[in-house]
């Protein structure tokens, strides 16, 4: 049974695994970290799949119906359908409003803080994090920020190409190159020492262009599984103890189905937050797996899951 990644770290297997943040956690736990999870605010292609979805416009060409068939509700999404349209998408109006209001809903509760924001390099997570995470309320402005004691206070900004969502066929799952990423983003608030380190991101999004997600199943997908699995385990080596992790409904959904038995299974909606805790174990009966792993490939050290449970997300928007 899959209970959570693992992580090789010298002879000694840790596990990492999810909890609720109110949970009892392990005696084992020799670290914890506390993830605060969101999803990206609505999206232009999450507005407009679900209003050609309502038109039921597809049924005006028999080609769009056989689309309909194959791919679902985003098969508008597809370049044969829209060309480039939906390409690294930006947030809507509705979209800012949710992540304005998540801002609003971080400033009430107590204590809120993090000392790392993880974001997929889409322009729509990187957007939700700026308008949606209270620290972040200065350099997302117009205004540089014109303290030292403001820009101490941002917290370290990173994107990952790990938490992009499912790279399946449709143009929302593309995303700028990191050129492009790095120019729109290069002096947020105005401020040059505040930067977004875009180190863990390609420079030509070759996820996309090879395509090695997209014939995997929308839900149920085992290669993002392993993706999922292979982030948690990077979160779990980053110095920060509280992080804000904003990436895709697909993506959360394989992430949080690979802690079936310790999260609550359910879809995240745009722009809702959960805490979670992080927890790595070290536990000495992991020992021998340890060894039958020592030649494992060391351009990665996560020992892949034995299978992954993806909990069934439905067809109301792409993430």
């Amino acid at each position: 049974m899959l209970v959570g990644a693992l992580l090789l770290i010298g002879s000694t297997i840790s596990r990492i695994t999810l909890h609720e943040r109110d949970a009892e956690l392990p005696a084992s736990c020799t670290r914890i970290k506390t993830l605060h999870v969101i999803r990206h605010a609505e999206g232009h292609h999450n507005a407009d799949e679900l209003a050609v979805e309502r038109s039921q416009m597809h049924l005006k060409d028999p080609e769009h119906v056989r689309l309909r068939d194959e791919y679902g509700i985003a098969w508008v999404l597809l370049e044969r359908v829209s060309g480039r349209r939906y390409h690294d998408p930006l947030l809507t109006a509705k979209g800012r409003e949710q992540a304005y209001a998540l801002r609003a809903e971080l400033r009430r509760e107590p204590g809120f803080a993090v000392d790392m924001v993880a974001f997929s390099p889409m322009r729509r997570t990187i957007s939700t994090a700026l308008l949606g995470l209270p620290q972040l309320e200065g350099i997302a402005a117009a205004f540089p920020l014109d303290s030292p004691e403001a820009t101490m206070l941002t917290p370290r900004l990173v994107a990952s190409d790990l938490l992009r969502e499912r790279v399946g066929p449709f143009m929302c799952d593309s995303r700028m190159s990191r050129s492009e990423l790095e120019a729109e983003y290069s002096r947020l608030g105005g401020n040059e020492s505040v930067r977004i380190d875009f180190s863990g991101v390609s420079e030509a999004d070759i996820m996309f262009a090879e395509g090695a997600e997209r014939r995997e199943p929308e839900v149920g997908s085992t290669v993002l599984a392993r993706r999922a699995s292979a982030a948690l385990e990077w979160l779990s080596t980053q110095p920060e103890k509280s992080i804000a992790l904003v990436a895709h409904k697909h993506f959360l959904g394989a992430l949080t189905s690979l802690h079936a038995a310790t999260v609550v299974q359910r879809p995240f909606e745009n722009a809702e937050k959960r805490t979670m805790l992080l927890c790595v174990e070290k536990d000495a009966a992991w020992d021998e797996a340890a060894a039958s792993h020592s030649t494992h490939d060391g351009a990665s050290s996560t020992v892949r899951p034995i299978r992954a449970r993806v909990q069934t997300l439905g067809m109301q928007d792409t993430g």
